[in-house]
Order: C-alpha cells, then structure tokens, then sequence
C-alpha cells in the first residue's frame, strides 16, 4: 500500500501515438498515459489520476466515464475504476486533467484528490475467509511488535518534489515487486513464532483452514525461519525483537508464478524493534540468506548500482520494472528501490488550500509495471 495522490505533474514530454493521427502519448508516473492531440502543451501543468483510482462519474471532469461506469468496469455506483487500458495499440495508464486556472501557482506535487473527489480503491482479500478470527489478544503480541506499522512502499512520485533539488549520490538495490499476499513473522519472548498478514497477526486456530497460506508457509519453512532467529540471536541482535516481512505467492493471486497450488515465500525486509528502525540492506540479506546460504529466500535482487542520483534511480527502476519476472514465467508486477544503507528522508507536501506540511519518510519507493496495471482480470487482494 502506498499514500494516494493524484498529484500536479508538469508536462515535460509529448510524442504522438504511432497509430494515430489524434493521440498524444505523455511518459507519467505510472507510465505512458494518453491524451488528445492539442488538449497538452509542453510545460503545461496538469492533474495525474493514476490508475486504481475511483471517480465520480457525475462530476464534469470524469463525465464522459459514466457510461463505461455503467458496463463491466461499473462494481462501483456512480464511480469508475480506472485501470490501464490500450488505445490503438499502446498502453495508456492512468488520466491526465488540465489544472483549473485557480490552482495555477500551486507547486509540482501538490495532491490535489480532496478536489476532485478521486479516492483509492482498496481491494478485498481473495480467499473469502472472513469469518476468521481477526487479530490476536494484544497481549499476546510482544510490545515491540504492536507498535509495528503495516508494510507500505510509496510510489516513486512520493518522492519527485524531493528529487528536484536532492544531488546526493546513494547505491541501490532495485528487486522484484512480487505479486502475492504480505506476510509477517515475529517472536515471542518464550520462544513462540507468530505470523500475520499487513494488518492483522493470525490465530493459531486458522492454521488449518483453506486458503490459510500464512501458516502454511510457516509449516513449509519452519527449519529455515527457526535457523534465521538463531543466525540474528549469534550476530548481536535479540531475536524477540526483530519483525520479517516477506510475501506469499504462487496460488494466493493470478499471477501464479508457475506454482498455482503451492504457496511460496521471499522475504524483503526486516524491523528491529529495539532500534525503531528497518535493516539495512546488506544487514538483512545476511540475515534473511543466512550468511548467504539460502539467498534463494530472498526477494530477487534485480541489480545493485553504482552511485546514483534518486532521480536517476528513478529512471533506472522504470527501465526494469517492465518485462517477465525471474520466479517464474508470467510479468513483473514492478520493482521496489532502496538505497544500500537505511536512510530517512523529510518530504515537503501543499495542501491546494496553501498550507505546508512535512513528513519523516522512510526512503524506498517502487515502480509498477504498465503491463501489469493495464492486464485484464487481476486480483489484488489485500489483508
């Protein structure tokens, strides 16, 4: 999960659609996004509507989507989703809207979706097992670990005011974004492993339900996740107090990476909770591969750059986000970057009323793929 936004974008490039003679094509956020030939001028400001948005059709600015509202697309009264789509032959991902006049001298990045009403879409979980108990007793969650946030990444354009002016140089590790299910795992200070998805920790008596892969990966791996506890408790870390995040793939999605039954694990970050902070990169891979002995539990590394600009990390993460992924013969959902050594950044954010505000931001963003947002009857289940 990420903030939603639908921010002000300044139109830096245009080029026509190939295959047509009415089509403009603008590379955005998410990717290439069309528009009508002559409704953009270069460094023209505009509002981004990215996809997975809701919109209200009655208002005159989505109009001309109520009748799409209305057919297959239309689970939403009165609003549309707007997914990624293909518009003679290219991929188009997302809306662009012109900036009224009143908002003219708000700044690039500016989110302007209170405005114009937009909201995310939040999908529903995919195994329909909501009679399941919900969340643990809190005491039986160690403190350290209550006071864990549910796993987000934001979207690269999080960052874009930031990379305006930020020249620092940083290293980066660009991985596969895996399509699954969150998955979390702590321990106990008496020794007892827990596991959970985003935003709730699992009973053990949904172990055996249908559809349960948490603890069913939690059985698959058991000797694997028990020896990353030992290996964490040897190298000076207290392993009560450490939180791993990985995610659950295979049959959890429709993107099956070849194992449409078995449900898989890789692991991608890991939380200390007596330091308040995520690991390091070379830190958690040390730990999460076990002295690199299983680096195959790992969420796969796409590359590690040399010294680059977060802008340039930008660029290079919407080179590799597209594509086949590496685990198994379906797309990539995208990539998430993150700089070798943990770092926390402060992002400026306007309000369209005018008032500033700051926010501490953990610096780690992904890039979604435009095949994946534009592919037709995807599940994007979240708990």
């Amino acid at each position: 999960m990420s903030t939603f936004a639908n921010p002000v974008v300044v139109i830096d490039n245009l080029r026509p659609n190939p295959n047509s003679d009415t089509l403009d094509i603008w590379d955005g956020p998410q990717g290439p996004c069309q528009v009508k030939r002559g409704s953009f001028q270069l460094h023209d400001l505009a509002i981004f509507v990215p996809a997975d948005s809701l919109v209200d059709t009655t208002r005159p600015e989505f109009a001309h989507l109520a009748k799409l509202a209305d057919g297959p697309n239309g689970r939403f009264p009165g609003m549309f989703l707007l997914r990624g789509v293909k518009l003679r032959g290219q991929l188009s991902v997302g809306l662009l809207l012109p900036l009224p006049p009143q908002f003219s001298s708000m700044p690039v990045g500016t989110d302007m979706s209170e405005v114009l009403g937009t909201v995310k879409w939040t999908p529903v979980v995919t195994q329909g097992h909501t009679d399941y108990p919900r969340a643990r007793a809190a005491d039986e969650v160690p403190l350290k670990v209550r006071s864990v946030p549910a796993y987000d990444v934001e979207n690269a354009w999080r960052f874009a005011r930031y990379a305006e002016t930020d020249t620092t140089k940083r290293q980066w590790v660009i991985s596969e974004k895996i399509h699954g299910m969150n998955f979390r795992m702590c321990m106990t200070t008496d020794g007892k492993i827990l596991v959970g998805s985003r935003t709730r920790w699992l009973r053990d008596e949904c172990a055996d339900k249908p559809g349960e892969w948490w603890h069913e990966v939690l059985k698959t791996y058991d000797v694997y996740l028990c020896s990353m506890f030992d290996y964490a408790d040897k190298h000076g870390f207290t392993r009560s107090s450490l939180t791993f995040y990985g995610e659950v793939f295979g049959p959890t999605q429709d993107l099956k990476y070849g194992s449409p039954k078995l449900a898989t694990l890789r692991l991608f970050d890991i939380y200390d909770g007596d330091l308040q902070t995520f690991l390091g990169w070379s830190s958690f891979f040390e730990i999460a591969s076990l002295g690199r002995k299983v680096p195959e539990m790992v969420a796969p590394a796409l590359q590690q750059t040399g010294l680059l600009t977060l802008k340039e990390a930008v660029v290079r993460a919407r080179e590799l986000a597209p594509g086949l992924s590496t685990l198994g013969p379906n797309m990539r959902e995208g990539v998430v970057v993150r700089p070798e050594l943990e770092e926390v950044v402060t992002l400026t954010d306007t309000a369209p009323d005018g008032m500033v505000r700051t926010k501490q931001q953990r610096l780690q963003f992904k890039v979604i793929s435009p095949e994946y947002l534009s592919r037709k009857d995807g599940s994007e289940g979240q708990e």
